[in-house]
């Protein structure tokens, strides 16, 4: 996805800068309006979703892909994510081959910009409990569910909303393993930094650097 977005950019403003820069700035633009539009749905609570989405944004972490065009693979992913969003609270509203159809190409697609959205596979089933409100509250699932902050959604039980998501969990699999291959060369010079001596330290002291 990332390399198609580059040739087209390419082909349609030419080589110089100013056309990969603006592709980043108005697909960064889609995203934030994609995912207000779908906290807006999810939730029912507008102005908290703008406000979300324009925190968003700005973040420096957000802000910082849109601005290095090497990065167009997170502004890609990020597009794709409010669109899955987007198209999974269409499915939970009335369930269906197509609107499913629908959350898993919007997934591949997020996938196939960066395999880091792994984790969009059980996104859902955390909206499943909230916002949404589907699984059926219980002696079991009490602990996932929420009030529901709207309620056009059918309820259904904890086990069929697990189940809703296995295909999507085989996606991100696949996609892990093919990634894991294709960076074995890199992953295999994390011998010579182990866990305790070297990784962990770092992502402590990256983790306190960031938030100075």
């Amino acid at each position: 996805m990332t390399i198609l977005s580059y040739q087209h950019d390419a082909v349609r403003n030419g080589p110089g800068p100013f056309g990969f820069h603006l592709t980043n700035v108005v697909l960064h633009a889609a995203a934030c309006g994609l995912l207000s539009l779908s906290l807006a749905r999810m939730t029912g609570a507008a102005g908290r979703s703008v406000a979300t989405a324009l925190v968003f944004g700005v973040h420096p972490l957000r802000v910082d892909s849109v601005a290095w065009v090497s990065e167009r693979k997170d502004v890609l992913s990020v597009f794709s994510l409010a669109l899955a969003l987007l198209a999974y609270d269409w499915f939970t509203c009335r369930p269906g081959f197509v609107r499913y159809l629908a959350v898993t190409a919007a997934m591949a697609a997020s996938l196939a910009s960066k395999a880091t959205l792994v984790t969009l596979s059980l996104l859902p089933l955390l909206c499943d409990g909230w916002p949404f409100g589907r699984i059926a509250a219980g002696r079991t699932t009490a602990w996932l569910t929420g009030p529901p902050t709207q309620a056009p959604q059918p309820p259904v039980s904890l086990r069929r909303a697990i189940l809703e998501k296995l295909p999507l969990l085989a996606l991100a699999i696949a996609v892990t393993w093919v990634t894991v291959l294709a960076q074995e060369v890199a992953l295999a010079g994390n011998a010579s930094r182990p866990l305790l001596g070297h990784r962990l330290p770092n992502a402590v002291f990256a983790t306190g650097w960031y938030l100075w």
